[in-house]
Formats: C-alpha cells, sequence, structure tokens
C-alpha cells in the first residue's frame, strides 16, 4: 500500500459580519432646542438638575468697543470659540471625563472674559496670544473680585487657568488656537496660584 497523503489543514476563521459605519454625529449633538448658529445654545441635560433648569449659553454678549460677539466682523472668533467650548464639554483637558452643563456654564463664563479682554487689546483671534498677552490676562484675573471675597478664590481662578491650558491643547483640532503653552510644563490646577493678588494697603 502506498502511504497515506498529508492533507493540509487550513486555519479556522471566525466569520465576521461586515461592519456598517455608523452615522455622522451632529455637531449641535450636545444641544436641545437648539443648533450650532443660534446666538443661544441650550444644552442637554447631563443631570437631573439641568432638566427643568437646563443651562443656556448666550454668545452674543456685549463686546468693550460696543459690539457683540454675533456680529460678522467677529465670524470667526465665534466659530473658534464654539469648537473649543464643545472640546470642553467632551472633556479634552485633564481626567478626560465629559463634563456637566453646569461646568461648562463655568468655563463658558471665562472663555468669555478672555474673549472681552482680547477685544480690548486689540486682539481678535486666539493664535495671536502670546506668553506676554497670557502672563496679562493672568494677572488681570488674580485682581478681578470674587463673589465671596475681594479677589477671586484659587477654584474660580482654577477655571480661567483651564480655559488657557485648553485653548493650548486644543491647537490639534481647532485651527484658531493658543500656540504657545501657556504654563510650560504644568497643569491648571498645578499652574494656579494658591493665594490670590491682595492690592496693598494705601496709607
Amino acid at each position: 500500500m502506498s502511504p497515506a497523503r498529508a492533507v493540509a489543514v487550513r486555519p479556522y476563521r471566525r466569520f465576521r459580519r461586515p461592519s456598517t459605519p455608523s452615522p455622522a454625529r451632529p455637531r449641535d449633538w450636545f444641544l436641545r432646542r437648539s443648533r450650532w448658529q443660534d446666538p443661544h445654545w441650550i444644552l442637554a441635560a447631563t443631570s437631573t438638575l439641568d432638566v427643568d433648569r437646563p443651562v443656556i449659553i448666550r454668545w452674543d454678549f456685549p463686546l468693550p468697543n460696543g459690539l457683540r460677539l454675533t456680529d460678522s466682523r467677529y465670524a470667526a472668533l465665534l466659530e473658534s470659540a464654539k469648537q473649543h467650548l464643545v472640546l470642553f464639554r467632551t472633556g479634552s483637558t485633564h481626567s478626560g471625563a465629559s463634563r456637566t452643563g453646569t461646568t461648562i456654564r463655568l468655563y463658558f463664563q471665562c472663555l468669555r472674559a478672555l474673549i472681552r479682554w482680547m477685544i480690548s487689546e486689540g486682539l481678535e483671534r486666539f493664535s495671536e496670544l502670546d506668553a506676554a498677552h497670557i502672563t496679562q490676562f493672568t494677572r488681570v484675573v488674580r485682581r478681578r473680585r470674587g463673589y465671596a471675597g475681594p479677589t477671586l478664590s484659587p477654584t474660580s481662578l482654577r477655571h480661567y487657568y483651564g480655559i488657557l491650558v485648553g485653548l493650548y491643547r486644543h491647537r490639534r483640532a481647532v485651527s484658531d488656537a493658543i500656540q504657545v503653552d501657556p504654563f510650560p510644563g504644568l497643569t491648571a490646577p498645578a499652574a494656579t496660584p494658591l493665594r490670590t493678588y491682595k492690592p496693598k494697603a494705601t496709607l
């Protein structure tokens, strides 16, 4: 008898169904009863507290020169600000966790203060902010009056620092972003001073 012929056995391959691409998520997925281009954003609820009292972001705030951010002159700045705020919403800095509507409102308030300061300094793009501008803005913020004291608390100040860090970290996702590290080698919490500025008493 002739020797049996060896039969090659092909390795078993599990059948996989072809994946169906999921539809692209609309850019205003986090809004309710409002759209991306609207001057007022109504954020979708992220907690039970937001259901009856939704967080509203008002982009048509006044600027130091008498104009508003929604005026055609600042269309590019408005678009960039919206893109940055969305990235804060999805958790682009620090822990990476998505943030609640209440926290986003705090970030918006800090972003609004930065934009107003920029306009007063003749700046209309986030990419125009250099190290000197950042130092000047943080000095101004540290002298701002707080709700419960003569200056902002370290917790409130940390949100302003977080805005600057975020605008830098978003530079690969948003074309108009800060191009210099505002606090080299430090996170926003680490860069935030534990004590805010206190003016010297005058005689």
